[in-house]
């Protein structure tokens, strides 16, 4: 397979993920050839210092060249519509980093454009690409855990010292309804099928100063199979004893909290520990009083990095559609975007369906 060329826009803390995955991950046919960055200072020192041969602060002269295969758009998340559309009118396959986008009208553009340009578009969604998480999917389609009754999931995160190395979160402002509460309701979407309802609460905890939407999250949900959950979002909060992520799936046959396993086997109870992740086992630390960097957390989604550019890569020679796909990450912003319904109305909302 003759490599692919790269060109990546929005080159921060999860852009430049990609060159360290790409030293780590050899099997990778993969080059970047272009990179894109408003900031042009900081532009030419990661070109200079990754020696990527073009780069530009125009988004458009990207995604034109003949030389890139894959755009992968790590922009801030009010962005990602217009990159993505942008690339795929140019054919261009697509990575884009979660969540695909923040409007029930640019998923749809984006899920059209992708059947009649025949390209492969995968929703970079790191939970579907975290090794606890897999081992949980793992286990739900082999039947050890019996049919899913109830899923949830949280993201609790203390957002505040991540504001200043990524500043476009209070001038965009970022919309945490999408940049994170997407986490755990792909996670649980993943895990328990589509939702088809949700009641949803939030307030503006006024811990992020300037930041002028709501940042805490709860919601339930009723999925396509009757099953039901839960997910929390929480960001403008004090750094909690736990995980940065967690999640539970009670089964017919067993029960698995984050990676503790309880099985029902004829009638006895048998216990077992997964492997938990790299990333788990980093905010289990901070809970017991390491503190870990900005740096430190992003860094920490290398492993998923690889994993998905890798799949990618797959799904590129083998000519198979990408999970999740453009019609996946649609859901789980239509999933979002009926919590926002359901926050402003007081009332369970509908979720739209897509694909």
């Amino acid at each position: 397979m003759a490599k692919l060329g790269i060109g990546i826009i929005g080159v921060g803390f999860m852009g430049s993920n990609v060159f360290e995955a790409l030293r780590r991950a050899p099997d990778l046919k993969m080059d970047v050839r272009a990179i894109c960055r408003t900031d042009r200072q900081k532009l030419e020192e990661i070109a200079k210092k990754e020696g990527i041969p073009f780069a530009s602060t125009d988004y458009q002269e990207v995604v034109e060249r003949e030389d890139v295969d894959v755009v992968a758009i790590f922009s801030p998340d009010h962005l990602h519509g217009q990159h993505a559309i942008a690339a795929l009118k140019q054919g261009k396959h697509v990575l884009c980093t979660k969540p695909m986008v923040t409007t029930m009208e640019e998923s749809r553009k984006i899920v059209s454009l992708v059947k009649r340009k025949k390209v492969k578009f995968l929703t970079a969604e790191t939970v579907r690409f975290t090794d606890l998480y897999i081992q949980a999917k793992d286990l739900l389609e082999r039947g050890e855990l019996g049919d899913p009754m109830f899923v949830e999931a949280l993201y609790v995160h203390d957002i505040r010292g991540l504001m200043g190395h990524t500043p476009w979160r209070l001038t965009a402002p970022q919309d945490f309804l999408f940049g994170g509460l997407c986490h755990p309701v792909d996670l649980v979407r993943w895990l328990a099928g589509d939702v088809v309802e949700v009641h949803a609460y939030a307030k503006k905890s006024g811990m992020i100063p300037g930041y002028p939407l709501d940042d805490t999250f709860t919601v339930n949900l009723r999925f396509r199979t009757g099953a039901i959950g839960r997910v929390l979002g929480a960001y403008g909060v004090v750094e909690p004893p736990l995980a940065l992520e967690e999640f539970g799936v009670y089964g017919t046959k067993g029960t698995l909290i984050n990676n503790q396993l309880v099985l029902e086997r004829q009638g006895k109870i048998v216990r077992k520990a997964l492997s938990p992740s790299r990333y788990l086992k980093m905010k289990q630390e901070t809970a017991a009083g390491r503190m870990v960097s900005p740096d430190e957390e992003i860094s920490g989604h290398i492993d998923e990095v690889v994993r998905f550019l890798r799949h990618l890569q797959d799904c590129i020679q083998g000519d198979a559609t990408p999970n999740p796909d453009a019609v996946e990450g649609a859901r789980t912003v239509a999933t979002c975007l009926a919590a926002g319904e359901s926050i402003k109305t007081g009332r369970p909302a509908k979720v739209r369906r897509i694909g």
